[in-house]
């Protein structure tokens, strides 16, 4: 291998790639729009970061747009928590009371690894693979936000 830059077009036009390597053949659809395989100096460059998507756009990986639906769904189930059954809490209703002592506890939970998972997965595709968007920095506030109250929990006596 030389240390000699290869400058090859891509298959998109306009655009050059460049590598420290050998040229590679890479998929392509020629003039005619026949597909067929073409040589070309590709990226083989270990340092070189793949473009993900911009900061402004959603997710692009696959592990982005879970951690973006998984957030989604924390978010409704905490919203479904708040206004739903926080005010069931002063009744005297003792079928109420059975589902909150039964029920409630495995919800609780459920909702709190939402949280958590959304925001490790996120934590995962912003580092790496490289994901840009802003929609997976607002998917690490439920990891905080769970953090927050487990430490909470664990941390101050009640």
């Amino acid at each position: 291998m030389s240390d000699l830059i290869l400058f090859g077009p891509t298959m998109d036009a306009g655009k050059w790639e460049y590598s420290h390597a050998r040229p590679v053949a890479v998929p392509g659809v020629n003039r005619r729009g026949v597909r067929e395989m073409t040589t070309t100096a590709a990226i083989e460059r270990p340092d070189a970061v793949p473009k993900t998507g911009t900061f402004s756009s959603l997710p692009t990986t696959m592990a982005g747009r879970v951690s973006m639906w998984i957030a989604v769904v924390f978010v409704v189930l905490f919203t479904i928590n708040s206004f739903v059954f926080m005010p069931m809490s002063g009744t005297t209703n003792n079928a109420l009371d059975v589902f909150r002592e039964r029920i409630l506890p495995y919800y609780g939970v459920g909702m709190l690894l939402c949280g958590a998972v959304a925001g490790s997965v996120a934590l995962f595709a912003i580092t790496r693979n490289r994901e840009r968007s802003f929609v997976l920095w607002l998917a690490l506030l439920p990891l905080a936000f769970t953090i927050f109250l487990l430490l909470g929990e664990f941390l101050v006596p009640h």
